[in-house]
C-alpha cells in the first residue's frame, strides 16, 4: 500500500513539479506542465510525443519512489500495526507528508548532501517513533493489557505480632 500520492510529493518538495520534472526525467526539455499533464492524465497532444514518453518514464519513477518510501515505512509499522492500518487512521496521521519527504530525499540518490538529510531526520525519527510506541497512528495498534477495565486483586492477611519481631532490636 502506498502512503503517499504524487501530490503529496509535489506538496514537500522544495519547488514542486518542476523540481520533480527535473529529478525524475533529468531531461531539461520535459517541463513542468508537461510531467503534471502526463501525471494526472491530461491531454499531451500538445506535446511531442517522444518527450511525452519520457515524461511518462518519469511520472513511473516517482510512483517507484513512493512506493520504495511506503515499504521502507510498513518496515516500521508492521509490527504495531500487524494488520494494516485504516483509511482513518492515515487521515488522521501525518504518514503521508513522511513517506513522500523520504520519497523526495531518495530521488537524490547516493548524491544526497548534509543538508537534504538534516532537513528529513524528522521523517526517519517520526517512523522510529511509532516503531517504538511513542506516537500511535490509532486504536488499532498492538494492544496492551487486557482493556475490559476490571482490575483483579487478592492479598493475604497480614499480621505482626510480638513473636514475629523477636531478636529484632
Amino acid at each position: 500500500m502506498d502512503y503517499a500520492t504524487l501530490d503529496d510529493l509535489v506538496r514537500v518538495s522544495v519547488s514542486g513539479w518542476p523540481e520533480l520534472a527535473q529529478r525524475a526525467t533529468r531531461d531539461a526539455r520535459i517541463t513542468a506542465p508537461m510531467l503534471r499533464t502526463v501525471a494526472t492524465g491530461g491531454d499531451t497532444a500538445g506535446f511531442p510525443a517522444d518527450l511525452v514518453a519520457i515524461a511518462a518514464e518519469g511520472v513511473e519513477v516517482l510512483r517507484d519512489q513512493i512506493a520504495a518510501a511506503s515499504r521502507h515505512a510498513d518496515t516500521f509499522l508492521a509490527n504495531r500495526y500487524p494488520g494494516g492500518l485504516t483509511a482513518e487512521q492515515l487521515a488522521a496521521s501525518d504518514l503521508s507528508t513522511v513517506v513522500a519527504t523520504i520519497a523526495w530525499r531518495r530521488m537524490f540518490g547516493p548524491a544526497v548532501d548534509e543538508t537534504v538529510l538534516k532537513a528529513t531526520k524528522w521523517a526517519d525519527d517520526y517512523l522510529r517513533d511509532v516503531a517504538n510506541g511513542v506516537v500511535s497512528l490509532g486504536a488499532a495498534a498492538a494492544s496492551g493489557p487486557d482493556e475490559s477495565g476490571e482490575v483483579l486483586y487478592h492479598f493475604t492477611p497480614r499480621s505482626v505480632t510480638d513473636d514475629d519481631l523477636a531478636g529484632f532490636a
